[in-house]
């Protein structure tokens, strides 16, 4: 059979390429499909994605809060800790302190006590002899005192001295025995080193400077 002239396709010519663009178009719409199905898949796991992302954002805001927070109670905590820890050191330290001063007070005491009765062991003897010394002397002086008039240094009548012992020995009425009484004069015995006290001081000192007087008293 001649194929027609003038570039005219025949009808099985047309149905041949009907059916190829069908294909085509088919085709095409299975890919286009395809293609949407891959899309919608890219968009659901953008959107997962998405989402998961957002997820762990929030996730990771409340973990930052919460450490925030919990560095803040660290905080917290570690200064209580040091401020208990300085206050339990500030008792211990006290009571450290007060056991050392007591224990240095027992250590003085019996080091006192100790050299105490060291002292007075090697000292009763010295003491005892002082003692026996002083009160010899002091017999001695009163001894003294009351042979004094009978000494040939005595430099009064024996019978015109009067003895008052206390605060000077002696009243001498000078010529008293003779019937004439010179003068009046107050005595004191002293031996060895021995000096005036401060009351016989100042009773020679008014009877020097003229402040002695006679008085009658009547009763």
């Amino acid at each position: 059979m001649l194929e027609p002239r003038g570039g005219f396709s025949t009808a099985p010519d047309r149905q041949t390429h009907s059916s190829i663009m069908t294909g085509r178009v088919n085709r095409w719409m299975r890919g286009s499909d395809m293609l949407d199905g891959i899309t919608v898949w890219l968009v659901l796991l953008l959107t997962a994605l998405l989402a998961a992302m957002g997820a762990l954002w929030i996730m990771y805001r409340r973990l930052l809060g919460n450490s925030r927070a919990l560095a803040g109670e660290v905080e917290v905590l570690r200064r209580q800790m040091g401020e208990r820890a300085i206050h339990y050191f500030e008792e211990w330290k006290g009571r450290e302190l007060q056991a050392v001063v007591q224990q240095q007070r027992e250590v003085a005491s019996r080091e006192a006590q100790a050299q105490l009765l060291q002292w007075k062991l090697e000292s009763t003897e010295q003491i005892r002899k002082e003692a026996v010394h002083k009160s010899r002397s002091v017999t001695l002086g009163k001894v003294v005192e009351h042979i004094a008039p009978f000494s040939p240094l005595f430099p009064f009548n024996p019978r015109d001295a009067r003895f008052i012992g206390n605060p000077v020995d002696f009243v001498i009425f000078d010529g008293a025995t003779e019937g004439e009484v010179r003068r009046v004069v107050l005595v004191e015995v002293k031996s060895g080193l021995s000096t005036l006290t401060t009351k016989q001081r100042k009773i020679r000192d008014a009877v020097q400077e003229g402040r002695v007087e006679w008085q009658e008293v009547r009763v």
